[in-house]
């Protein structure tokens, strides 16, 4: 009941996106600090919060910009590709069906 929220399927979209803003934001953080740091329990929680929000900001903007538009390409090219023929390649009636031509009524 709790899985199956529609709120759910907007962070499973981001899921792949967040993964790979992960190791950016982490690199990025890491190679910016210029001294040793403590590691204590406050620290940890305010760069694991700032990690995680940076993390998804930045998952959510690569999947707008990256993701999304990809992914609607496929599908029109996955749409287009795949369409269904009734008849068997080569026949008269299938090329009659890709061309639009009707020869019956190509007299009137």
């Amino acid at each position: 009941m709790i899985l199956s929220w529609k709120v759910w399927r907007v962070l499973d979209r981001m899921t792949f996106s967040v993964y790979l803003m992960h190791a950016f934001a982490f690199n990025v953080y890491v190679m910016n600090n210029d001294v040793l740091m403590h590691l204590g329990f406050v620290t940890m929680m305010y760069s694991f919060i700032a990690h995680l929000a940076f993390s998804y900001l930045a998952g959510y903007i690569f999947c707008l910009v990256v993701e999304l538009p990809f992914t609607r390409v496929e599908r029109v090219l996955y749409n287009l590709w795949s369409r269904p023929t009734d008849t068997a390649p080569g026949s008269d009636e299938s090329c009659n069906e890709d061309v639009g031509i009707d020869l019956q009524h190509s007299g009137d």
